[in-house]
Order: structure tokens, then C-alpha cells, then sequence
């Protein structure tokens, strides 16, 4: 579509209707928990962090897309893996203050997801210059790799069983 007919006052009422349709229609509850760089020691020589500091977990809406279940096979195992596509609205994130980082954990449902893939951006109108919503790829996490009742326990109290995988 042209940029002719499209000014910033019309771009302005469709990020809004489209924060509102998210917010309160037909997004899903998301708890996010991302990882404190800042706080976080890292080992010198392999570059890992063996104890990670988490941030205050966030409850946000997103629209969330379930891929469905995908099984793969290693030596010693089959593995079924779980992928969601999760769509940010970037004013609630820049409203809120936060940056979506691949390795950062999500609570979707009962189903605890690590984000592998993080900052694809859907366009306006296919205008570049104008991003309205932030794409993250998620599977489910390993079990042991994050556990949500140690960061926050009354956060999850009301979800029910939580666990890394279905």
C-alpha cells in the first residue's frame, strides 16, 4: 500500500486498535521471565552462566500461535517438542519497558518455554520504517533447565501444575 495513504494518524489508530484487540480480545496470558544480564555472573573461560538471575516475571498478553507437537529421535530416546509462535505488541513492551531475549523462559498455559528465536517484527502495511508486533519462537524447555516456583512461587499458584514438558 502507498505511503500516501497512509499517515501517521491512521498508523497511530491501527497500532492502538491493535494493542486493544490484543489486550483485551484475543490475547492469550503469557507469564515472562526474562534473564538479568546485568546481575548474572558469567564463568571467564566458557562463557556460561552456571546460576542465572531472573528479573520479576511479567504477566502480558500476546497472540499465540501452537505449531503443535514435533518428535525427534536421539541415541537413547524419542523426544516430542512442543513450538509456539509468540507475537509481542511492541507499544506494551515499550510501555513496559522490556526487551524479549532469545534464552528468556515464558508460562503459556500450563507449559513452561524457552524462546529460541527472537526479534522478527511484523510490518505495518509492509512498511519497514514502522514495526507494530515482535515475533519470538519458543519450545518447550527442558526439564530442569527452569523451574518458575523457585523465582516467584505465588505467580504460578493459580496455574496449576507447571511443567517444561506436556
Amino acid at each position: 500500500m502507498s505511503r500516501l495513504f497512509i499517515t501517521q494518524k491512521e498508523r497511530k489508530l491501527i497500532s492502538d486498535v491493535t494493542k486493544e484487540l490484543v489486550q483485551t480480545v484475543v490475547g492469550e496470558r503469557i507469564i515472562y521471565f526474562g534473564i538479568s544480564l546485568e546481575d548474572t555472573q558469567v564463568n571467564h573461560l566458557y562463557l556460561e552462566a552456571t546460576k542465572k538471575v531472573y528479573l520479576p516475571p511479567v504477566k502480558i498478553y500476546a497472540l499465540v500461535n501452537w505449531e503443535g507437537p514435533r518428535q525427534t529421535s536421539t541415541d537413547f530416546q524419542l523426544d516430542r517438542l512442543h513450538r509456539i509462535e509468540v507475537y509481542f505488541h511492541n507499544d506494551e513492551l515499550k510501555d513496559r519497558n522490556m526487551q524479549i531475549n532469545t534464552g528468556d523462559f515464558l508460562v503459556y498455559g500450563n507449559v513452561v518455554y524457552e524462546i529460541k528465536e527472537s526479534g522478527e517484527e511484523d510490518l505495518l502495511f509492509g512498511q519497514v520504517n514502522h514495526k507494530i508486533m515482535t515475533k519470538c519462537i519458543c519450545q518447550t524447555a527442558r526439564k530442569g533447565a527452569f523451574d518458575p516456583k523457585f523465582v516467584r512461587p505465588e505467580i504460578v499458584e493459580g496455574m496449576g501444575r507447571v511443567s517444561g514438558s506436556i
